[in-house]
């Protein structure tokens, strides 16, 4: 029995039968496939870590499209599942200022022919309650 899902042929046992062409037509290998979660990870930072670095102070959320564009180039299949803004007063000393946070979903094959999910959250913060500029960090499990 083979089920079919957005990205994936998968056979009852769970395994693998064949990946479905992206949206887009063209057929990239993920390079996330064959990986296991934690190397997964860290390959993703390892690739998206210079566009998010630094402290931005554009008002079109810049380095958040150039992260996702990055995940496209590379063949990465991901899925936007929300965006958020949070309007805390910041505090001394605190990280809790506003910020705005993109939740994300990375589906690959892992290196067992499993499908596994990664959760990952961009953040957007700023001290000041303008948000005249802002650091950017990306959490992945």
């Amino acid at each position: 029995m083979v089920t079919h899902f957005k990205l994936f042929e998968i056979a009852a046992n769970s395994r693998i039968v064949a990946l479905k062409k992206p949206l887009n037509g063209v057929k990239m290998k993920n390079p996330l496939n064959g990986l296991d979660r934690s190397r997964a990870c860290s390959f993703i930072y390892n690739q998206t870590e210079a566009v998010l670095k630094g402290r931005h102070a554009d008002e079109s959320w810049l380095p958040i499209s150039v992260f996702f564009k990055k995940l496209d180039e590379i063949g990465i299949e991901w899925e936007s599942i929300d965006n958020r803004y949070y309007n805390f007063p910041p505090k001394k000393d605190d990280r809790d200022g506003p910020r705005k946070e993109w939740t994300l979903k990375i589906l690959f094959i892992n290196d067992r022919g499993n499908i596994t999910e990664l959760n990952g959250t961009i953040t957007a913060s700023s001290r000041d309650e303008q948000f005249d500029a802002y650091d950017c960090w990306l959490t992945i499990s």
